[in-house]
């Protein structure tokens, strides 16, 4: 998840693993390119390592009347303007672009993170995310109540459901509320000290 900003990440210094084609034994790499690439949705890009790799990812049918038919996708005949939007974005934004904005992702990622550590009530980051995908939970409160105050002042909350937990993709649109999401988030734990059955809803997917 974040791939498309990975070496962006890591021309910034932030230690990012080998990942994809860099690492033995992997011989091809998929991407959403809505999921950091910043373009509209329906446009993926698959890269293998090998042009016999490649062949091996096609689809081939030829039990009809029409003889054989052969693509590079399972879906077959998809429309072009997504995967020319994708292809303007992408260039619009280029090198100097991404990297500004793996910049702003990543300062307010840390942001979040020292705010969590702050906050207390509990509150603690799952591993040390190397990108921009952040999941915390609560050892003291149950986190599932904290997420429902926090809808309830108007966030949209993504839930964990094993363990329960809350996640955030942080984007730059996040970058300039993420203060205001911690002091909410502050006052939604401050609120659930006072609970003392674990909130009935559940993540949705």
């Amino acid at each position: 998840m974040g791939g498309i900003l990975g070496p962006f990440v890591r021309a910034l210094g932030h230690p990012v693993p080998e990942f994809g084609l860099a690492l033995p034994g992997v011989t091809s790499v998929s991407a959403d390119l809505h999921k950091s690439g910043y373009t509209a949705k329906g446009a993926s890009v698959v890269l293998f390592r090998t042009a016999e790799h490649q062949a091996a990812g096609r689809y081939d049918f030829d039990d009809w009347p029409t003889g054989l038919y052969s693509v590079n996708t399972f879906t077959g005949t998809r429309p072009g303007g997504a995967v020319a939007a994708a292809w303007a974005v992408m260039h619009f934004l280029g090198e100097t672009g991404y990297r500004r904005i793996a910049a702003t992702v990543m300062e307010a990622k840390a942001r979040l993170v020292a705010g969590l550590a702050r906050i207390g009530g509990g509150l603690h980051v799952w591993g040390e995310p190397e990108l921009w995908a952040v999941g915390f939970g609560s050892d003291a409160h149950d986190i599932f109540t904290i997420a429902d105050r926090m809808t309830a002042r108007s966030w949209s909350v993504g839930r964990i459901r094993e363990p329960r937990g809350i996640h955030l993709m942080v984007t730059p649109v996040h970058a300039p509320i993420i203060d205001e999401y911690l002091a909410d988030l502050a006052h939604a734990v401050n609120e659930a000290r006072a609970v003392t059955r674990p909130s009935p809803t559940r993540a949705v997917y």
